[in-house]
């Protein structure tokens, strides 16, 4: 009887983003020396850590000592906790009604702003024999949630008065990201700090006051308070260019493909749906085993670059689901399987880059890595 075919093993994954740990660990290195002695950090790992792998991010993290993670939904907390990572987790979206149960059972620290949410959590901290840890959310001028300063005062009694609740942290978001709008983060400020007097005055008393995000922490020392939150600038990109000069920074992760495909085509030939492209020249055209179903954005049609053998090659025609096309030109001495660089450190283009030319901001370019794309984490 014959034996049926083992598979081969599989050969190496089209597109990978390569997550360099120890540079993030540099990063964080660097973010803790911008503050002052004391100051803790919560890294922000929600949306995968910003598509550098949720878990392998957050084990890195914690034996570097950060003090606390921040998520945005339950199931990046089951994931941790999973995992076997015992950080501080906190849950900073509007919790749902049935996500409380499963929140506390992970000993998430929950952000919450309104009165029915903080008599659930208290109703499950009840059921489930222990406090669930808050962190009252005070909306100062980003009009996503949280109370109002006016309100901070009573809620955070009720917080601080109940058996089954812990008083873990007051804390706002900032809705300000650049110099020129720094009188607003002022207004911030002086709500935050306001809704912080009244709740002292009452008698309570919380463990944490934090609100800086990366932003902050390189423009506003006068916010990092007792812990700060950074996101961005710990996977190695600042929030905004002009703040490059303040600490350095490196990106952590190298987005690659490999070619799968190569033609030669005359001067004048279109490329891709629509064609929207033709070759300036006569030359060698390139195929590459990624596209928009993969994060690579669809608005980087005709508008993209790509390194082949050291060489930045323009995108051309419309991204496909699964495929880019790159123009060689005369010069590239590419062949199938060669490695196509679309961003990361060094002479790379960077997240930024792409974000320029598709018209958005690093933070979705990174993001926005699917799951086709192999994460892989060289030593």
């Amino acid at each position: 009887m014959n034996q049926p075919r083992p598979f081969p093993p599989p050969s190496p994954s089209a597109a990978e983003a390569q997550v360099n740990l120890a540079q993030l660990l540099l990063n964080l290195r660097a973010i803790r020396a911008a503050l002052k002695p004391g100051t803790r950090i919560c890294l922000s790992v929600k949306a995968n850590a910003y598509g550098h792998g949720l878990v392998p991010v957050a084990r890195a993290a914690s034996a570097a000592g950060v003090e606390a993670l921040a998520v945005a939904s339950p199931g990046e907390i089951r994931q941790l906790r999973e995992a076997g990572i015992g950080l501080p987790v906190l849950f900073m979206s509007s919790p749902l009604a049935q996500e409380i149960p499963e929140l506390a059972a992970l000993d998430a620290e929950v952000f919450a702003g309104d009165r029915g949410v903080i008599e659930a959590l208290a109703g499950e901290g009840r059921r489930q024999g222990r406090p669930v840890r808050v962190h009252l959310k005070v909306d100062t001028g980003m009009a996503r949630n949280g109370c109002s300063p006016e309100e901070a005062g009573e809620l955070g009694e009720m917080i601080h008065q109940n058996p089954h609740l812990t008083f873990a942290g007051l804390c706002t978001h900032l809705a300000s990201g650049s110099e020129d709008q720094n009188d607003f983060l002022d207004r911030q400020k002086d709500l935050f700090f306001q809704a912080r007097q009244e709740i002292l005055l009452r008698g309570c008393r919380f463990e944490l006051c934090h609100a800086a995000s990366s932003w902050a922490i390189l423009s506003r020392p006068d916010l990092h308070l007792d812990m700060v939150r950074p996101g961005i600038m710990a996977y190695g990109y600042y929030p905004g260019p002009e703040l490059q000069d303040r600490i350095c920074v490196v990106p952590a992760l190298t987005l690659k493909t490999r070619v799968v495909a190569l033609r030669d085509i005359p001067m004048g030939a279109p490329v891709s749906y629509g064609m929207t492209w033709r070759a300036p020249e006569a030359g060698r055209l390139a195929t590459l085993r990624i596209g928009y179903g993969d994060g690579y954005p669809r608005s980087l049609s005709n508008r993209g670059e790509v390194v082949i053998r050291g060489r930045r090659c323009p995108v051309a025609g419309r991204v496909c689901m699964d495929h880019i096309m790159a123009f060689l030109g005369r010069e590239v001495p590419a062949a199938v399987g060669d490695a196509a660089y679309l961003f990361g450190p060094g002479a790379l283009p960077t997240a930024w880059d792409l974000a320029a030319a598709a018209g958005t901001i690093p933070y979705e370019i990174l993001t926005g890595l699917g799951p086709r794309v192999a994460r892989t984490y060289p030593d």
